[in-house]
């Protein structure tokens, strides 16, 4: 699973400036049902819009999911 998001986070699109992925050791810190919720959330999002979800989308959910992300 932290290789899903850590895939996602390469790939998904990016169109604000100033918005920063968050560190490696963030998103390796990712456990459990933090981590299934975030690949949920945005696998839901991702079906749901049928488009892949921009990155502060991504980040959005990291912070409300586990408290990380950069900035949106």
């Amino acid at each position: 699973m932290r290789g899903y998001v850590d895939r996602f986070l390469r790939v998904v699109p990016s169109w604000r400036p100033g918005c920063e992925l968050p560190s490696r050791e963030r998103l390796l810190a990712l456990q459990g049902r933090e981590l299934a919720a975030v690949h949920e959330r945005f696998d839901a999002l991702a079906r749901a819009s049928r488009a892949l979800p921009e990155l502060r989308d991504l980040l959005g959910i990291l912070q409300e999911v586990a408290g990380h992300g950069g900035t949106a």
